[in-house]
């Protein structure tokens, strides 16, 4: 008995030895197919890295029986033709994988069953593939997920279960490709996210769950990009927002979610943008806004949440703008205010209380009349924006939902609330011994004047909800 368990014992011992065993040597390289065909075929892992490099390599069949590369896997200036047949048992990469600048291949489907890269993902400068593998086993990918320079390839969809990339996305110069549906169960990035150079982009509806990212997210020179309601659910970037040269977008209206930009928000050379009405949540942009050389932009109506701008503020050679009223709730620039050669824009009342507070620098000049410089802006601004500090006249709560007491010590006869642009909202009897209801009028920034036959008294207010 004892002797059929040694014998038991040492034959599944062989067999789990024959099913893992690790290669001889622990980084491999090739460039000559005979040195390939000769690669041992009693082992299923290499334990460091493997390169397949040049024209000579048309056949990667002496690899079937690998199922982990611990280090980086990279297949490059191959000649292969059509697939990656040899790779179909690939289940591990330790490190990168890089498939890259191999002229003839068409398909990557035999890395189906690949379920962890540990390090990056790069496909780029393949002119004919066409599919990308339909993996639903792989997770996550430790590094970034480069896609570019492929020129046949239309659609980015495949490794659809992904939840997790930990650097940055770049979709680079992928000429054919029409759309980008896929990613939709990753909710964070841990880098940058660059979409750039893709001529025939047409929609950008994955990651429809992505929440945040943690450095830039660039899309530009898109020609015809016309849906990118995949970023619909974000709700922070940490670097830049950059937005230009997509040429096939008149009317921005989304990232209605986003509330928090960590740099600068940018749009530049749109050129048949028409209006700016999203970013409706915006709330914070710590480094600056800049939109300039959009030559079609008539309209920014957008950012009406962003009350303090935590740096600079552009805008800049937009020959057509004539409403900037999205920045009509806008208090502060901390840092400069450029306005300069919208040759159309005749009313920036929106800047008044921006003006009325301390900006370090402000440069305005070759705008219509009426916002051709700091002192005509403010000159034209209908109510001067002043906060008054007595013991006559107080709001409080002060902010408030809309409902407030005012305390006074004199006896007026009229209310009336005005908003920034010096535009009368609400006229009313006053009596010093009703609460103010408000509560129908939208949240703002707003000026409170009392008066009566001899005296006149304003405050500001900010109505929350």
């Amino acid at each position: 008995m004892n002797k059929i368990a040694f014998l038991l014992i040492t034959f599944f011992l062989s067999l789990n030895f024959s099913f893992s065993q690790s290669c001889p040597d622990t980084n491999y390289s090739f460039s000559d197919q005979n040195v390939l065909n000769n690669f041992p075929q009693n082992c299923t892992e290499i334990e460091g890295n493997i390169q397949l490099i040049g024209s000579d390599i048309t056949d990667l069949s002496p690899l079937v029986n690998i199922t982990k590369v611990g280090g980086i896997l990279r297949i490059a200036n191959t000649g292969l033709d059509n697939n990656l047949n040899g790779l179909e048992n690939l289940n591990t990469i330790g490190n990168n994988l890089i498939i890259e600048e191999n002229d003839a291949l068409l398909t990557m489907e035999q890395l189906e069953n690949v379920h962890t890269i540990g390090g990056d993902l790069k496909i780029y400068g393949n002119d004919l593939l066409i599919n990308l593998p339909n993996n639903t086993v792989l997770n996550e990918i430790g590094g970034s997920f480069e896609l570019s320079y492929n020129s046949s390839l239309i659609t980015s969809d495949g490794f659809n279960n992904l939840t997790n990339i930990g650097g940055n996305i770049y979709f680079y110069e992928n000429h054919a490709m029409e759309e980008i549906p896929n990613f939709n169960n990753i909710n964070y990035l841990d880098g940058d996210f660059r979409i750039w150079y893709n001529a025939s982009l047409v929609s950008v509806t994955g990651f429809s769950n992505l929440i945040g990212i943690d450095g830039d997210l660039s899309i530009a020179i898109n020609f015809d990009l016309i849906d990118y309601s995949g970023f619909d659910n974000l709700q922070g970037v940490l670097g830049d927002f950059y937005f230009s040269q997509n040429n096939g977008i008149t009317d921005f209206t989304d990232f209605n979610n986003l509330t928090f930009v960590g740099n600068q928000v940018i749009f530049t050379s749109n050129y048949y943008m028409i209006d700016i009405s999203g970013f409706d949540s915006l709330s914070s942009v710590e480094g600056g806004i800049a939109i300039g050389g959009n030559q079609a932009l008539d309209d920014i109506s957008g950012f009406n949440n962003l009350e303090i701008l935590e740096g600079h503020m552009f805008i800049l050679h937009n020959p057509l703008l004539t409403n900037i009223t999205g920045f009509q709730n806008l208090e502060e620039i901390q840092q400069e205010f450029e306005l300069e050669d919208n040759p159309i824009l005749t009313n920036c009342e929106a800047f008044c209380a921006v003006l009325h507070n301390q900006v370090s620098t402000v440069l305005i000049e070759g705008n219509a009349t009426g916002c051709d410089s700091k002192q005509i802006i403010l000159d034209n601004c209908t109510l001067e924006i002043i906060d008054e500090e007595n013991d006559i006249f107080t709001v409080f709560p002060n902010p408030n939902n809309g409902k407030f007491y005012i305390n006074t010590k004199e006896q007026f006869e009229t209310l009336e609330l005005f908003d920034i642009s010096g535009r009368i909202v609400k006229s009313i009897s006053f009596n010093a011994t009703t609460p103010i209801d408000f509560s129908n009028i939208d949240k703002g920034i707003y000026m409170l004047k009392v008066s009566n036959n001899s005296k006149t008294f304003q405050t500001k207010i900010v109505i929350e909800k």
